[in-house]
């Protein structure tokens, strides 16, 4: 093992990231150099060029950097995406933070911090994102009103509704139809 591939391994360096990987002697596992696990001690450590070399030698692949699946992102990334997801299916529901938690089976406080830390906003800004973002879709129907569009996106009252979508686009839901209406206007008169 060099100086350089030590210290990125010590210092979790995601840009040497399969140049090698490294296996601990202590516990036959294999890393990328990336991996947030526990430190390890520089004597325990055996340097592969691939992860094929580790597996061959007897090594089993870390559960933490998954360095047996080429896309991983990592458990955070992997976890803020499965939470997208679940808002993305459950959007029309009232948001429960701990109900998401539990459907993840991860703490409530951890999830919540985590996908802030990865996705920069937090749940119940991405909930009302796509909440909203259903929303204009169904704005542009102009035979439903706003109150029918509040209550189909899942909103308990078209004044919260109106509070949401104006925090998240910036103008109001009747504000936000006028203006889509002139778009749609100006758009037919150009063609």
């Amino acid at each position: 093992m060099t100086a350089e591939e030590w210290l990125a391994i010590k210092n979790h360096d995601e840009s040497y990231n399969g140049k090698f990987y490294y296996g601990l002697r202590t516990t036959g596992i294999v890393c990328k150099p990336s991996c947030t696990a526990r430190a390890c001690q520089a004597r325990n450590v055996v340097i592969f060029p691939s992860i094929e070399d580790a597996l061959r030698d007897g090594y089993r692949p870390c559960r933490k950097c998954r360095p047996d699946q080429p896309g991983f992102q990592g458990a955070k990334p992997e976890l803020a995406q499965r939470a997208r997801k679940y808002l993305t299916e459950h959007a029309m529901e009232p948001f429960r933070l701990e109900q998401i938690a539990e459907a993840l089976y991860v703490n409530k406080s951890y999830l919540a911090r985590t996908y802030h830390e990865v996705v920069g906003q937090t749940l119940l800004e991405t909930h009302s994102a796509i909440r909203i973002g259903r929303a204009k879709e169904l704005l542009t129907h102009m035979e439903l009103s706003v109150t029918q569009v509040s209550f189909q996106c899942g909103f308990s009252s078209s004044s919260y509704f109106a509070r949401v979508f104006q925090k998240v686009t910036g103008v109001n839901p009747t504000e936000w139809r006028t203006a889509y209406l002139k778009k749609l206007e100006q758009a037919e008169r150009v063609d």
